[in-house]
């Protein structure tokens, strides 16, 4: 069985691409060459192993495609503008409902807007070359696309008088579907049990907290669920942490309702998100090692007061929360991004298990870390990883494999020491 987990990062593409777009930039600025600047622009963002942007120059002309999850980009540059739009949805007769509800988008949109085209729904960008240096043409093709995308399931799945148009949506197989509904109902109804204890919610609301974010974090990081199914999702997770003065019960509360309605969904609406799909550009925003300490040292002390508590599964928990949440907000670089998927593994054993992969580390069965497969990982990532930040390491002799709980910890200590200065 073949299975994807986590999304597409563009985060910290390398050296090659880094010259790529100073190569762009100079082009632009100095020569004012503005298709051969945006030919290298183009090949600044195709991903090779993806094939993920189609670009072409015919005389004075360039016209491209870019893929974005269920959307295509559609775009031509002629010696004086650029035009790109994605389509979403068909609107068969004027809705003011709908109308209002674009009109209140185009307002938060910074560099693209929401347009009508005959009965199509389209979200469009346009700009006069010299106004549309690289960097502007970056983030407003991101926002085209990440809005697109996002914007087309959510639209179709609050208004019935829409359909959808131009999806590029990737069939997953049976069996990967249902293995991903199998987990994907397991796990909500697990967080849910305990969240209906009403000891656990008196005594330990903290980790029911951490129960409810980690559960939204695993299911969009190894289940990656898209369309409305992920907008659900998100929707929760920045509900809980809006600065809203709501009480923190209450917030508890919100996410266990929302997860018992999206549980009691029908299993082929469940199965509606889940699709396999190409991208460009990745959602979050490529961010410093700082971010990721931060991270660690604000939940480490919460590690300690379980298992003081002598309640090891939520500690053990704490950390499957920092990997999520890590995953889930940061762009990270490539080492740290594949050091804590090894974290993902091993927590969720039974889950890869099943899924036929064979590096799986840990044996829950047994309670054993697989030391030599672990180093040997861990040394690879590395290893690679110096080719574009030379000065970073993990000392694998002070990792301990007496325990799972005494590995993560020393493990996490091992990922917050990592030097991405480059001299």
């Amino acid at each position: 069985m073949e299975i994807k987990i986590g999304r597409y990062s563009s985060s910290f593409r390398g050296e090659k691409k880094s010259e790529l777009w100073n190569e762009c930039e100079d082009i632009y600025f100095e020569e004012l060459k503005y298709l051969d600047s945006y030919m290298k622009f183009f090949e600044y963002l195709n991903d090779e192993a993806l094939n993920n942007v189609e670009y072409e120059m015919s005389g004075d002309e360039i016209n491209f495609i870019i893929k974005q999850g269920s959307k295509h980009i559609t775009g031509k540059i002629d010696k004086d503008k650029i035009t790109a739009f994605t389509e979403i949805a068909v609107m068969e007769k004027q809705s003011v409902p709908v109308m209002r509800k674009l009109l209140e988008q185009n307002y938060a949109l910074y560099y693209t807007k929401f347009a009508l085209d005959e009965n199509k729904i389209i979200l469009k960008f346009d700009s006069d070359n010299k106004a549309c240096q690289p960097e502007k043409l970056y983030y407003a093709l991101r926002e085209l696309a990440i809005k697109g995308d996002k914007t087309d399931d959510i639209l179709i799945s609050d208004f019935s008088s829409l359909k959808p148009i131009n999806e590029h949506k990737i069939k997953l197989s049976d069996d990967v579907l249902e293995l991903k509904y199998k987990y994907f109902t397991k796990w909500i109804n697990e967080v849910l049990a305990k969240a209906n204890d009403r000891h656990i919610i008196d005594k330990y609301s903290g980790a029911v907290s951490y129960m409810f974010l980690n559960l939204i974090y695993r299911i969009d990081y190894i289940l990656h669920p898209e369309g409305a199914l992920l907008s659900r999702l998100e929707r929760m997770n920045s509900a809980y942490f809006a600065k809203d003065n709501k009480p923190f019960l209450e917030k508890l509360d919100t996410m266990k309702k929302e997860f018992e309605r999206i549980i009691s969904l029908e299993k082929e609406k469940v199965l509606e998100s889940f699709y396999d799909v190409i991208s460009t550009f990745g959602i979050t925003n490529p961010t410093s090692h700082n971010s990721v300490q931060d991270t660690i040292n604000n939940n480490l002390k919460n590690v300690d007061f379980y298992i003081n508590e002598k309640r090891e599964e939520y500690a053990l928990l704490i950390f499957e929360y920092l990997a999520g949440y890590c995953f889930y907000h940061y762009g990270l670089p490539k080492p740290t991004l594949e050091l804590l998927k090894i974290v993902y593994i091993i927590l969720n054993e039974e889950f890869f298990r099943e899924a036929g992969v064979k590096e799986l580390y840990y044996d829950s069965s047994a309670k054993t870390l697989d030391e030599k497969l672990i180093k040997g990982r861990i040394e690879n990532i590395i290893q690679e990883g110096k080719e574009n930040f030379p000065l970073i390491e993990i000392k694998t002799e002070n990792l301990k494999f007496n325990s799972l709980l005494s590995f993560l910890k020393s493990y996490f200590n091992e990922i917050y020491q990592l030097n991405y200065n480059i001299e």
